[in-house]
C-alpha cells in the first residue's frame, strides 16, 4: 500500500511543489477540495473492528508525512461512520477504500460492458 501510494502519486506530479497539508473531508466540504485545483487522495476507513483500515490508515499517514511539503496534494482519511454521503455519492462499501482526485476533474467510472 506505501509503495502503491508513492507511485501513484509521482504519477501525478507535474510541477515543483513547496508546501502540503492533510485536511479534514466531510459530507459537508468534499466538493470544495475535490473540485479544487489540488491533487487529493482520500483514504476512506471504518474506526473500529478492522485491522485492515488500522494498518492502512498507519501507511496513508507514512505517505502524507514523506509528502508533507508538497503543495499540490491534499491528504485526507475519512471515517466511513461520519461521511454517508460521501459514501453513496461514490458508491463505496467497502474498506479501506483508496480514491485519487486528479487536479480540477470530477471522478468518473464506467459501468458498461467490456467487450
Amino acid at each position: 500500500l506505501y509503495m502503491y501510494l508513492l507511485l501513484l502519486l509521482g504519477l501525478f506530479s507535474i510541477s515543483t511543489l513547496t508546501c502540503g497539508t492533510m485536511v479534514d473531508i466531510a459530507d459537508y466540504n468534499f466538493d470544495k477540495w475535490v473540485n479544487g485545483d489540488h491533487l487529493v487522495v482520500i483514504l476512506f476507513h471504518q474506526q473500529s473492528n478492522c485491522p485492515t483500515c488500522t494498518n492502512a490508515l498507519k501507511h496513508f499517514k507514512k505517505v502524507a508525512a514523506l509528502l508533507k511539503n508538497t503543495e499540490d496534494v491534499i491528504f485526507s482519511a475519512v471515517d466511513a461512520s461520519a461521511s454517508s454521503i460521501i459514501l453513496q455519492k461514490l458508491n463505496i462499501d467497502q474498506f479501506p477504500t483508496i480514491r485519487i482526485f486528479p487536479f480540477s476533474v470530477t471522478q468518473s467510472e464506467y459501468y458498461g460492458d467490456f467487450e
